[in-house]
């Protein structure tokens, strides 16, 4: 396989561009953690089952525009965390894109007979690469990302959000919201459902070019740098000149 296909996309699109030292940034982002409890006891038959669920989160990503950011295993369970509005792939709509992407994959993850527990936030995060000698990983760190983890915890078999995403969706959306039971710490949490004869998004609007007529980040600025680096040159060149 290609190493290429295990590199995050907003690193190929910066690095491409040798852009990379731009990598570091404050972003506003939506995530989305899923836990499938079904899965925490890997045997080979669940393998196979877990290649299935991983797939359908690719699907469900390339769909609504986003990103599988990580596949993981810790105290929380086996995990897969989701990310929308990262380089690349941003739009003004993020926060509804996660809310409908998570239900989406909630019931398409209920079929495999998986029942996760899906939690999704929304707010400001820092995206970098940390790194060193022998291994380097885009991590995004922020409030975001500790809130959706807390939120799929409480889930039994459903979607909790948090009050941030679901204040972004406007008024006849196709999406309501009613209030969970108040955690322990004091966190809120909505349940997003779909309304009848909801309207999903197009498949127009899922493409951040169709949809804004934009460009890649990383295709944005190369030109300019460009232009600047030459610039520089030339200025280096007449004072050593003279």
């Amino acid at each position: 396989m290609p190493i290429r296909r295990a590199v995050p996309r907003p690193v190929l699109e910066y690095w491409g561009a040798e852009l990379e030292r731009w990598l570091s940034e404050f972003r506003r982002v939506s995530v989305i953690f899923v836990r499938l409890p079904a899965l925490e006891d890997l045997d080979l038959p669940r393998v196979s089952l877990l290649e299935r669920a991983v797939a359908t989160a690719h699907d469900v990503m390339r769909q609504y525009g986003g990103t599988v950011y990580q596949l993981l295993m810790d105290e929380k369970g086996l995990a897969l965390v989701l990310g929308f509005g990262l380089p690349g792939q941003s739009h003004e709509d993020d926060a509804e894109r996660a809310l409908r992407a998570a239900l989406d994959l909630r019931a398409l993850l209920a079929r495999l007979d998986l029942t996760p527990n899906v939690g999704v936030a929304s707010g400001t995060v820092f995206c970098s690469l940390l790194s060193t000698q022998v291994r380097r990983a885009y991590t995004l760190l922020g409030a975001p990302m500790n809130q959706a983890a807390r939120l799929m915890q409480r889930a039994q078999a459903e979607v909790l959000c948090d009050e941030t995403s679901a204040s972004a969706v406007g008024e006849g959306r196709g999406l309501l919201f009613e209030h969970a039971s108040q955690a322990a710490d004091g966190d809120g949490a909505l349940r997003p459902q779909l309304t009848p004869g909801h309207i999903h998004l197009s498949r127009a609007a899922r493409s951040s070019e169709q949809l804004f007529g934009r460009v890649t980040p990383a295709a944005r600025p190369t030109g300019a740098l460009t232009q600047l680096a030459a610039s520089r040159k030339r200025r280096s060149a007449g004072s050593e000149g003279e």
